[in-house]
């Protein structure tokens, strides 16, 4: 039982002391912190608003076409007098 207090106590006085250096030295761990917070934290908000801002300038897709057709390039087909095909040009 003795010895849990002296363990107890010896943890507490070594946070007390940590917060103490902390404390002491706030005017140079605030900056770094907030520096290193918005380092981490902006490239991150960048990265998952991507899509949103993308979406906000990509094209409406016309739903009564279909998606294959829409960025296929235009076909011709060639006919002779005839009427046979000679060529075909485009998907």
């Amino acid at each position: 039982m003795a010895g849990e207090n002296k363990t107890l106590d010896a943890i507490a006085e070594n946070v007390q002391a940590l917060v103490d250096f902390f404390v002491r030295r706030k005017r140079f761990f605030a900056p770094l912190l907030a520096i290193l917070t918005a380092a981490i934290a902006v490239p991150l908000v960048v990265l998952f608003s991507l899509p949103t801002i993308l979406s906000w300038f990509s094209a409406p897709l016309d739903m009564s076409k279909d998606l294959y057709a829409v960025n296929r390039p235009i076909a011709f087909t060639f006919l002779d007098q005839q009427g046979r095909e000679v060529g075909h040009r485009g998907a």
